[in-house]
């Protein structure tokens, strides 16, 4: 029995949904971004962390408002003069890596790549 063209790449379309699942499900590390709308180093980080998850699909990022987050906020310890802060967690969701404040892309980078098999 032939198969359509139209199930052929309903059959494509499932297989990219399966792998794009199991990437996400796989995913080695992900990063808390806490910042604040009245935080000037926020916005400037902004863009920064836009280029880097459009670079690296498979980073998985969180962001949390710190005024709307205040479980965030007392499980990870932080405080407001101490944003943006980004915090690497591994998949078992332990500590890798924790920066606050304005920080350079490459710097970012060097923390993700640095990270990414643990």
């Amino acid at each position: 029995m032939a198969i359509s063209t139209f199930e052929s790449l309903a059959n494509l379309w499932c297989l990219r949904i399966n792998i794009s699942f199991l990437s996400l499900y796989n995913n080695p590390m992900k990063v808390l971004k806490i910042g604040a709308i009245w935080c000037s180093g926020c916005l400037v980080m902004k863009p920064i962390w836009k280029r880097i998850e459009n670079e690296n699909p498979w980073l998985k990022t969180e962001y949390y408002e710190y005024d709307e987050s205040p479980e965030i906020i007392k499980n990870y310890g932080l405080e407001a003069g101490l944003l943006p802060t980004f915090i690497f967690l591994d998949s078992q969701d332990n500590e890798l890596a924790r920066v606050s404040g304005e920080i350079e892309e490459k710097d970012l980078l060097k923390i993700i790549n640095q990270n990414k098999e643990k």
